[in-house]
């Protein structure tokens, strides 16, 4: 795995916090699927397997976001906790490998 810099390291540690915030009904779904993506987008990570991975966890989310904004309807947290629990759980393990 190439190694993260300052920038990237940041950008990945806001990743868990768009998930703490989601968690603490301080930003929305959408808002949380789309943070995600700009920050990943903005790191200009490397390394397929790192971003193969990191699609395979937000690839879930992305679903259910787009499904719920096609229906008119809001995502019920308790409908996506494990996704969103897996996800941040990915992250801090990238996080950890990176320190």
């Amino acid at each position: 795995m190439n190694k993260f810099n300052e920038h990237q390291l940041r950008l990945w540690d806001n990743m868990i916090k768009f998930i703490d915030e989601y968690t603490e009904n301080k930003i929305n779904f959408s808002q949380l699927v789309s943070n995600l993506r700009g920050a990943l987008q903005a790191g200009e990570f490397k390394g397929e397997e790192l971003i193969k991975k990191w699609y395979e966890f937000w690839g879930a989310l992305e679903i259910y976001n787009a499904v719920s904004l096609e229906n008119g309807e809001i995502v019920k947290k308790e409908e996506v906790i494990k996704d969103i629990q897996k996800m941040r759980k990915y992250l801090e393990k990238v996080l950890h490998e990176q320190k």
